[in-house]
């Protein structure tokens, strides 16, 4: 009697064993399991969304990973830039910037974080950039302990596109989203964009237009529950002279709340900038610290 009860004791640990086992690989099987795609159609649910015309820098293989929730510890600040080439990697090849330390670059496409170097990852073009050089006038000077960059600019950008309805919008709003699921909430969003309504031949229409884009951009972006100050940079010059409507568009937009007046980056010569309209290393030199002069100003 007592061997027969250790032989059902022995078979019902065996088949408690056997549906533990199983139990426990079907659940480290759903978790090694992807993610399932973001399906929501309004922002960055596909590459195509994220990148529409397929122009982003994405080669990572020479690129120093980091947890993001690493590099934006401590007295960090997350740094959104928006708007078209001149925010991009559009800056004289010849001027790849060599980085201090303490300055990272989240890649949109991607969703991970990299110690930054030009040209920077996610956004357009193989140059340089100046907002590299940005922050890392930001760090060597003791405004922020670290920096990390999120590059969202795109080449050749019109306010429309990035306005709800256009194209880049969803990869705007994205972007922003994906930094925050991320453990990056921005501190801050330069927008540097206008060059390419400035180059229509002037209407009176432009700046009104431009100023209702913008309008209804920022409006999308504090209705995401994104609530960093947005500072505007004066920027129309591409190979010509400022555009006083484009111009005056991007004053008018500025209320000293939550959208901020930037720099005025039209003050860099045409002959600093390597083709009349994109900046050489110079010029690059002068636009972050022109910026680098607005951030620092702001935060006192």
């Amino acid at each position: 009697m007592h061997y027969g009860f250790r032989i059902a004791v022995g078979a019902s640990l065996v088949v408690f064993f056997i549906i533990t086992t199983v139990i426990s690989w079907q659940q480290y099987g759903r978790r090694q399991q992807a993610k399932p795609p973001i399906t929501n159609p309004t922002w960055g649910s596909s590459p195509s969304q994220l990148d529409p015309a397929g122009l982003s820098y994405n080669l990572t293989k020479d690129r120093v990973a980091i947890a993001c929730r690493e590099a934006a510890a401590g007295k960090s600040a997350i740094i959104v830039t928006l708007g078209q080439s001149l925010m991009g990697n559009s800056g004289d090849q010849r001027a790849l910037y060599t980085l201090g330390s303490n300055v990272y670059n989240f890649n949109l496409l991607d969703r991970k974080c990299y110690v930054a170097r030009d040209p920077l990852l996610g956004t357009t073009s193989r140059g340089a950039n100046q907002a590299t050089r940005l922050a890392d006038l930001l760090v060597r000077h003791q405004i922020y302990d670290r920096v990390i960059l999120v590059p969202l600019a795109y080449d050749g950008s019109r306010i429309s596109q990035w306005a709800p309805g256009g194209n880049l919008h969803p990869r705007m709003i994205g972007g922003l989203r994906y930094a925050q699921d991320a453990g990056l909430e921005p501190t801050m969003i330069l927008w540097q964009q206008g060059e390419s309504e400035a180059i229509d031949p002037p209407q009176p229409a432009n700046g009104l237009a431009w100023s209702a884009m913008f309008t209804s951009m920022a409006k999308s972006i504090r209705d995401n529950a994104i609530n960093a100050p947005i500072y505007v940079a004066k920027s129309t010059v591409c190979r010509g002279a400022p555009n006083a409507q484009i111009r005056s568009a991007q004053d008018s937009v500025v209320n000293d709340r939550d959208i901020l007046a930037g720099p005025d980056t039209d003050v860099i010569s045409v002959q600093e900038r390597w083709d009349g309209c994109h900046l050489g290393q110079n010029a690059l030199d002068e636009a972050a610290g022109l910026w680098f002069a607005v951030i620092s100003s702001a935060k006192g």
